[in-house]
């Protein structure tokens, strides 16, 4: 019985290890291709169509490529801007706090 009860802690435990590596992978940006199309983007970014293209398209993230009329964006701008307005706001709120900010802070300079 003690067998059987330490291999089902193992399991749990196996578990609990796989999710927080597959969380940081993700979190990394490793799963990400070099080039995202817009889908790729804002589904990483975790906010909807309207919000990207209303608040980050081509204000804060400019394609680097295109694809006939399909726009490509480097996975490193992605990375990049989502490490500098950070994860834990969604949506176009935390885009136009970020910008007022640094609009008045180019204001008092």
């Amino acid at each position: 019985m003690e067998i059987i009860g330490l291999l089902k802690e193992l399991v749990c435990l196996f578990k609990e290890v796989l999710a927080y590596l597959k969380e940081k992978r993700e979190a990394d940006g490793a799963d990400l291709p070099d080039h995202m199309d817009t889908t790729q983007v804002y589904t990483y970014l975790k906010m909807d169509k309207a919000t990207f293209y209303r608040s980050v398209y081509m204000h804060k993230l400019m394609p680097c490529t295109y694809a006939g009329s399909r726009p490509y964006y480097k996975k490193a701008d992605v990375i990049a801007l989502m490490n500098d307005y950070g994860t834990h706001e969604k949506g176009a709120q935390t885009y136009g706090k970020k910008s007022r900010k640094k609009a008045q802070q180019k204001k008092k300079a």
